[in-house]
């Protein structure tokens, strides 16, 4: 077990979802959509959470857009709250992420910290370092980077568009800028100074941090243009069908040719492009409810994980596809389960995000 984490499922862990909190005001008018429309971000939330899962259970990075499309669908998001919501101050929109995103971090933090803290006390085995600074960012689990990261990520992004509210041209530059930045990000090399140790949380987090980066300024490009358009924010469905062809080329040529960031960024976005056009109301009506409590599944799946394998272990049962197959699938709806639970305790609840 390395020092930097508390766990050892370290590979592409992916992460957290948006909210709809408000903010300052945006050259652009506000409207409101209909509620079934957004159901589609719910139900494409589901799938996002669902290769997030595959993701630790193959330990494979073939299925990696979850990431990519939480990024957009949170800057989507934001852009959508500024719209509905002008007159809301910054201070209240960041307290409001920081309750979203920090305070279930830091618990899970301490949950994950716990269980395998008992675990090696049963079993006898050398317990890891009881805290490490490094956690307050990086989390006491691999996959929990994610959070500060997004928190850190959208306060910069509401800031600017607070900023640039009343300057159009500022708001041009920038949105062209990240443009620009965030697809030259998606197709250079990392840089020497970024490889950093992967296997401790800090290089993990820096890591994943490096491989997220050119959905940050894609996203903000994406979501500030959608908003200053003067029809509305749907995408038709022509668009959406491209977006899901997105998903699985990049999927597919990632399942062929081996990991790519390009490939990562562009399924994460063609998710998006894909939750925002029209679907079937019977597909949105199933996967709608599930989808919208995929965080807290996102936070609380590697514990599911951890629990099968240790199980397995303890059984002789060796690690096959079959094995990892099963976990995959009883993993998202253990999850799941888990995450209704709590959804249904108040004082619980926040442990969904």
């Amino acid at each position: 077990m390395n020092s930097g984490s508390v766990s050892g499922f370290a590979l592409q862990r992916t992460s957290a979802l948006a909210d709809d909190s408000p903010l300052a005001p945006v050259p652009a008018i506000a409207r409101a959509l209909p509620a079934n429309y957004i159901d589609t971000i719910d139900a494409a939330r589901l799938v996002a959470i669902v290769g997030v899962v595959f993701v630790h259970a193959f330990v494979v990075p073939i299925a990696s857009y979850g990431v990519p499309f939480y990024i957009f669908a949170a800057l989507y998001f934001q852009m959508r709250s500024f719209q509905r919501h002008p007159s809301a101050t910054l201070d209240r929109y960041l307290l409001r992420r920081f309750r979203r995103l920090y305070v279930p971090f830091f618990l899970w933090t301490v949950i994950y910290a716990v269980v395998v803290w008992t675990k090696c006390y049963i079993e006898g085995t050398a317990r890891p370092t009881l805290f490490q600074t490094a956690w307050l960012w990086t989390g006491s689990e691999f996959h929990l980077w994610f959070l500060p990261f997004l928190l850190f990520g959208t306060t910069l992004t509401a800031i600017a568009c607070r900023l640039s509210a009343n300057l159009p041209r500022l708001r041009m530059a920038i949105m062209v800028g990240c443009a620009l930045f965030g697809a030259y990000l998606s197709v250079i090399r990392r840089p020497d100074w970024l490889n950093y140790d992967s296997t401790s949380s800090e290089g993990f987090f820096f890591l994943n941090a490096w491989k997220a980066l050119p959905s940050l300024f894609l996203g903000v490009a994406f979501a500030w243009w959608l908003a200053d358009r003067k029809e509305d924010l749907r995408i038709p469905p022509a668009i959406g069908f491209i977006g899901l062809l997105m998903v699985v080329t990049m999927v597919a040529d990632q399942f062929v040719n081996g990991y790519s960031r390009l490939d990562r960024t562009l399924s994460g976005l063609g998710l998006l492009l894909a939750a925002l056009a029209p679907w079937p109301k019977q597909i949105v009506s199933v996967l709608a409810p599930i989808g919208r409590l995929s965080y807290g599944m996102y936070l609380s799946h590697l514990l599911v994980i951890g629990a099968m394998l240790g199980l397995a272990k303890r059984m002789h049962i060796p690690t096959t596809t079959q094995l990892k197959l099963f976990t995959w699938l009883a993993t998202v709806v253990l999850s799941y389960l888990l995450a209704k639970a709590l959804s249904r305790s108040k004082w619980l609840t926040i442990l969904n995000g």
